[in-house]
Parts: structure tokens; C-alpha cells; sequence
């Protein structure tokens, strides 16, 4: 179900309060997304990352899948393990790009 928006908001706090968003039971950023993109189109832009100091970085679908792949692996070596189906792992990486999405 597809949420309307409008096109000028009146007021910014009603529109963030009566906001929804539906997330299926069983949705993976991940799979859903990040390797679809990366099947349909494995060198389109993803992000573009840039240090405080000005460097900047550029990442396809491609990119974020592999290293999604390479996070969970290491996760696996180390006996992290799902508590319950379903369950995924994210966390801030300091240095790395945003978050590491590890769907294993």
C-alpha cells in the first residue's frame, strides 16, 4: 500500500506523526535490494562516500554486495550465530562504509 505524500505539507510534525511505512514480516535490505541491484545492474552507483577531509569514495551494488558477502563470512569464522530465524546482523563500522549489513 503506497503511502500518499503531499506535495506541501502544512505542518512537518503531522506529516512525521501520521507517517507508516509497512516492512514485510521477512524483508532483508540486503537481499531485497542491495542484491537485486547488483544482478539487474552490477555497476550502478550505489553511494558515494566522502571523509571529513574531503576524499571521496564511489561504490556500485556490485561493491556493497561483496562486501556484505565479506562481513558475514567474518562474522561466520568467528561463531557469531543467529539467535532466531530471520535474524541479521548491523552495526556502525567506524572507517567503513555507513552500516555493515550482514544477512548470513
Amino acid at each position: 500500500m503506497k503511502q500518499e505524500i503531499p506535495h506541501q505539507m502544512t505542518s512537518y510534525d503531522e506529516f512525521v506523526e501520521s507517517f507508516r511505512i509497512e516492512v514485510p514480516e521477512y524483508y532483508n535490505f540486503g537481499f531485497d535490494v542491495i542484491d537485486k541491484w547488483a544482478e539487474t545492474d552490477r555497476n550502478k552507483l550505489a553511494m558515494i562516500w566522502v571523509s571529513q577531509d574531503g576524499r571521496e569514495k564511489k561504490y556500485t551494488f556490485r561493491d556493497l554486495r561483496n562486501l556484505s558477502v565479506e562481513a558475514a563470512n567474518i562474522l561466520i569464522k568467528y561463531g557469531v550465530k543467529k539467535r532466531r530465524p530471520g535474524d541479521a546482523h548491523a552495526s556502525p563500522c567506524s572507517g567503513m562504509v555507513g552500516f555493515c549489513n550482514c544477512p548470513y
